[in-house]
């Protein structure tokens, strides 16, 4: 290809590089995919549960539990996820780290698995965030880009010109699953920045009487506060299906309603 008027010439090594580049712009896409095949089959929760010991593909693989036939595909995917830093692995005896599938290498945890590790100790996990944000529901706008960039008007962003001129709110409502999904995400990330807050900026919470937490999702933020400092009243304003779907707490109280129109009767959650 001849170069244009103001354009440089790719010179052969330049092209050699420029298509390496293009290819692994494309398939780096396999690697968030090949995170979320990791989380929904728990394979950090399986790895964490053996014991702190490397754990060995068949392991795993019986485990989980993979067919014969596609142990080959688990060690690949094992593969990835370990270059890519999300798992260690450990040579087992002295046959070194190649693994030909026969269990010479282990799987260890490195900080960013045990991230998405699902304890029951309060422990921070990622894993409900990695599922959300590659659900199909959310993925959906990115292959719109292309026809939501050329539509005039402002009037709808790219995720509800996927979904029929729906936002996020109404598709969430109609789809439990993905509401589900999105709260529990929200959750996780509020349950991280919400400790933060409340351990390094303990001054901004005392003194006040009563806190409003608007669109605090399934009542995460207002647990947290409301456990640290007892004599803060907290009140969650979420939308109805929020409200109704979220797990009940005596810690705070529970709004339903929407901040932009009208509200309901509130639920109460508190025995305050």
């Amino acid at each position: 290809m001849e170069a244009g008027k103001g354009e440089t010439k790719i010179t052969d090594d330049q092209l050699l590089v420029v298509q390496s580049t293009i290819v692994h712009r494309i398939i780096s896409i396999v690697g968030p995919f090949a995170l979320k095949c990791a989380v929904d089959l728990r394979i950090p929760d399986r790895i964490h549960a053996y014991g702190g010991e490397p754990m060995p593909l068949p392991a795993l693989a019986l485990s989980i539990p993979v067919p014969p036939e596609k142990q080959p595909m688990l060690r690949r995917l094992m593969r990835l996820l370990s270059a890519q830093g999300v798992f260690a692995v450990q040579a087992l005896g002295d046959s070194g780290v190649d693994d030909d599938g026969d269990g010479s290498i282990g799987y260890l945890l490195t900080p960013f698995s045990r991230l998405l590790v699902t304890a029951d100790d309060g422990s921070p996990n990622m894993s409900a965030y990695v599922r959300a944000c590659l659900e199909p529901d959310m993925v959906k706008p990115m292959y719109r880009m292309s026809e939501w960039l050329t539509q005039e008007g402002a009037d709808m962003n790219a995720f509800e010109t996927a979904h029929g001129g729906r936002n996020l709110w109404k598709v969430a409502q109609e789809r439990p699953h993905m509401g589900r999904l999105f709260n529990e995400a929200m959750a996780c990330k509020t349950r991280q920045t919400t400790a933060a807050a409340v351990a390094c900026c303990p001054q901004v919470f005392r003194g006040i009487g009563s806190l409003v937490d608007v669109g605090g999702g399934t009542g995460m933020a207002a647990k947290m506060i409301a456990e640290a400092f007892p004599e803060v009243k907290c009140t969650v304003l979420e939308l109805p299906h929020v409200v109704a779907a979220a797990p009940k707490s005596e810690l705070f109280d529970a709004v339903a309603g929407d901040m932009l129109s009208t509200f309901h009767r509130p639920v109460r959650c508190s025995s305050r």
